[in-house]
């Protein structure tokens, strides 16, 4: 038995001391930025920027005011996209601001263009889809071209993101799905004056989870995205190709002839990791741009438990997304599942894994003491390295907090896995995964 525990915590520091170096390579990725410059002189894309809302009232017309800098040097629409959604559930949100008489004062004021979405029973890829269809009559032969940017309503892209996604597609013309991964931070008033209080344990607890966040961008999306993209070497694209790799549904910039071929997946609540699925069945390239949206994490621990029990449905639905005529069967595509499913038990692993290490390296024997201190140690690594380049300016001790109580935070995020794994296996469904409350 003590074998099989030093052979596995072993495994396990092998696995962390690869996920710090895919950490450091994605740190000097987006530090590249400064030195990236086009290849070639192509003309400069056109943009069509889609932002799909549902009770977003309140901060739409403060989306569009920084969305507007984006586009000032290029070619570029801002569409808004409303959803009857809300009209239909209206009386059970009382307290949210109207989105579609905000899309309509933002339209008749020439600043976008908005489209309204009749379908009630209708969710994020079917806004987006419709969008398309919409554009395409509207803009006609200059659509095809154009690159779809989807943002959320609290999205805020730094305002060269654009200029990044043209570099981006001028260096490789021939890839049709770019990328612009988060940061994620918590909005709103910083200032606790209780620094020992419970409301300071609970700010500290969700500043973590958007930590929580902000690791896994460096440790797996970026990199992987990195060996997905067209100008890797061969062998890396291949092997990364079969492991299941996704977008997600902010910053996903996509070419419109693709999406005429390759549209949104209809009803689904995580419209952004089951078109992963899709296209990474497709073996298509997705190519990451090095520039962060900046986003937002649900302002409380509730919410943010609610938001990883549905987000599980993420990887652990790869069996039902082989029931979609979209997915190309293959080999590939059963890869993809099976790193789907690695993924759903490391997750469901969150829940008791704290505990576990911590244990055994005060409790275990001598070698596997030194293993999960190694072990903890790497992961130390990575969680200061995410906090020094994603994290928030604020001081030291405050940092020092989010760090004191990550623990507590991957262990409730292992706990959402199991609520939403027992919400799937009784056949129950969450809300989809952008939606607001009001």
């Amino acid at each position: 038995m003590q074998l099989v525990l030093n052979v596995a915590l072993l495994l396990m520091l092998l696995r962390h001391f690869l996920v710090s170096l895919s950490v450091q390579r994605a740190v000097r990725f987006l530090r590249s930025a400064r030195t990236q410059h086009s290849q070639g002189h192509r003309a400069a894309p056109q943009f069509i920027i889609m932002v799909p809302v549902l009770r977003e009232g309140s901060i739409l017309r403060s989306a569009i005011d920084h969305l507007d800098l984006l586009r000032r040097t290029h070619l570029a629409h801002i569409v808004v996209v409303t959803t009857q959604r809300e009209v239909a559930e209206a009386a059970s949100h009382p307290d949210a601001a109207d989105t579609l008489e905000v899309a309509r004062t933002l339209a008749r004021e020439g600043r976008v263009i908005h489209l309204h979405y009749d379908d009630p029973l209708g969710v994020k890829g079917d806004q987006l889809n419709f969008a398309v269809a919409r554009c395409r009559e509207l803009l006609q032969e200059s659509f095809e071209d154009a690159f779809v940017l989807v943002y959320d309503a609290d999205s805020r892209p730094p305002t060269r993101s654009l200029s990044e996604f043209s570099r981006a597609i001028c260096n490789n013309p021939t890839v049709d799905v770019f990328h612009q991964s988060s940061v994620f931070e918590v909005r709103g008033d910083k200032k606790i004056a209780d620094k020992t209080g419970p409301a300071y344990l609970r700010r500290m607890l969700v500043e973590s989870g958007a930590l929580r966040a902000n690791r896994f961008v460096l440790a797996y999306e970026l990199p992987r995205l990195l060996s997905r993209a067209a100008l890797r070497g061969p062998l890396r694209r291949t092997i990364t190709s079969y492991v299941y790799t996704h977008v997600t549904g902010h910053g996903l910039c996509i070419r419109a002839s693709l999406l005429k071929c390759l549209p949104f997946p209809a009803r689904s609540p995580l419209e952004d990791m089951h078109y992963s699925f899709i296209l990474g069945s497709h073996n298509i390239a997705m190519v990451p741009i090095p520039s962060l949206d900046s986003a937002e994490v649900p302002p409380s621990l509730q919410a943010q438990f609610e938001q990883a029990a549905s987000w599980f449905q993420g990887p652990a639905r790869f069996a039902q997304y082989f029931s979609d005529d979209a997915i190309r069967s293959g080999p590939r595509a059963w890869s993809l599942a099976l790193t789907a499913a690695a993924i759903s038990l490391e997750w469901l692993s969150c829940a008791f894994m704290p505990a576990l290490l911590f244990g055994v390296a005060m409790f275990g024997t001598s070698t596997a003491q030194l293993l999960a201190t190694a072990i903890l140690g790497l992961f130390l690594f990575q969680l200061l390295v995410t906090e020094l380049v994603l994290g928030s300016s604020s001081s030291p001790g405050h940092r020092l907090g989010k760090l004191v109580v990550f623990p507590i935070v991957v262990t409730l995020f292992g706990i959402a896995g199991w609520v939403g794994a027992l919400k799937l296996l009784v056949g129950g469904s969450f809300q989809a995964k952008t939606e607001r409350q009001g």
